[in-house]
This record gives C-alpha cells, structure tokens and sequence, in this order.
C-alpha cells in the first residue's frame, strides 16, 4: 500500500470530521475534502454569494461555522477546569452568528447574510456563464 503522506491523511481525517457536520456533499477537485452545504446555514446557503469588499468574486468562499464551547477557566494558568452546561444561569448564551463567510479571493470574513445582500443588490449580469 503507498504511503498517502501528511496532506492527504489531513484530508481524510477532515474528511470524516465534516462528513459529521454536513448535509450534503460537494467533491474537491484538488482531491482534497468533500465540502459543504451546512446544517446551519438555513436556506440562505442556496443563495448567490457577491463578496462586498472587491467586488468580483461570486463563486469562492470559505464557510465558517461557529460552534460554541462554553468553558469555565483557570485564571492564573489558563487551563480550562470545567465544561459548563448551556443550562448553567451564570453563563450568558452566545447570541451570534452561527455561519460566517470568508471571501476566497480578498479574504474579507463576515457574517453570510452581507454577501448575501450584496449579491442581492448588484445581481449577475444576463447573457454571463461564470
């Protein structure tokens, strides 16, 4: 068996990680992992994307999902002590955004609902294939 090296053993191990997160699947061409159409995202994920920095890109982007840890550390050290439960009444719930998006291209990274509006609001020319 040929050893598959550090970038493709990364890739099967992402692989497996995201395949947990993901509802639908979207093979790499690089053959890197199979990415993404998000749990999260609702049904603004099927929606073009325009990113509001440059401007130009409408088809690369990196979709962030957030997912919350909430933790109790130790204040001299640093170490986290304890798992604290969303039920815990001192913890305050986090209230952001559970998707974030990342142009592929300028690399700006803001909530999904801008790039969704400014597709929105600057829509794709007629008569253009991408």
């Amino acid at each position: 068996m040929e050893d598959e090296g550090p970038a493709s053993g990364m890739a099967n191990r992402m692989n497996g990680l995201m395949k947990g997160i993901l509802k639908k699947e979207f093979p790499s061409k690089s053959g890197g992992p199979t990415f993404i159409h998000s749990t999260s995202g609702g049904d603004s994920m099927s929606k073009p994307y325009l990113c509001p920095s440059c401007g130009t890109n409408r088809t690369r982007f990196n979709l962030i999902e957030q997912v919350v840890h909430p933790v109790k550390k130790d204040p001299h050290t640093g170490e986290i002590t304890e798992t604290i439960g969303m039920d815990d009444p001192l913890q305050i719930p986090y209230t952001g955004e559970p998707l974030r998006v990342q142009c592929g291209v300028c690399g700006l990274v803001e909530p999904e609902e801008r790039f969704v509006k400014t597709a929105q609001s600057n829509p794709f020319p007629a008569g253009i294939n991408a």
